[in-house]
């Protein structure tokens, strides 16, 4: 808007001055929601241009900052607990030392890998090698 008026200033427009200023920002306005209110106005002066432009402006600002609340709120981290309530289901499964596979996962043999798969050691099934705990026979 100043480039404008000082533009205007070096010209020799005279009374249209302001109307011309108040055409070329509304044609320059790239929110078509404000450049519609702004052609509504029968009676649009320079300065009713500026007030509803720098409102808009405000406008959306604050609805950026709204909308950043937002979704900060919601992505807050969730933090699990060794033990949730009993009676309270969890959405979050609680992870354990597995004594079949020994890493650290949900305790289920969903979640085992060594659910299924045959140890080398004693050839039974459902654990790993690393934590059976038959006892071997020495042969003599």
């Amino acid at each position: 808007m100043t480039i404008l008026k000082n533009l205007a200033d070096t010209s020799e427009f005279g009374a249209l001055k302001e109307s011309l200023i108040c055409d070329r920002i509304v044609s320059g306005i790239q929110d078509s929601s404000v450049r519609e209110r702004l052609l509504r106005d029968a009676k649009l002066t320079l300065e009713t241009v500026t007030v509803k432009v720098r409102s808009a402006e405000l406008t959306q600002v604050q609805l950026k900052q709204i909308n950043a609340d937002k979704t900060t709120e919601e992505s807050v981290s969730v933090i699990i607990t060794e033990k949730p309530p009993k009676k309270t289901p969890s959405k979050f499964p609680v992870m354990t030392d597995c004594k079949f596979c020994g890493r650290r996962h949900p305790r289920s043999k969903n979640f085992c890998p060594a659910y299924g798969s045959k140890c080398q050691k004693c050839g039974l099934a459902n654990h790993f090698a690393s934590k059976c705990r038959t006892k071997r026979n020495k042969t003599k």
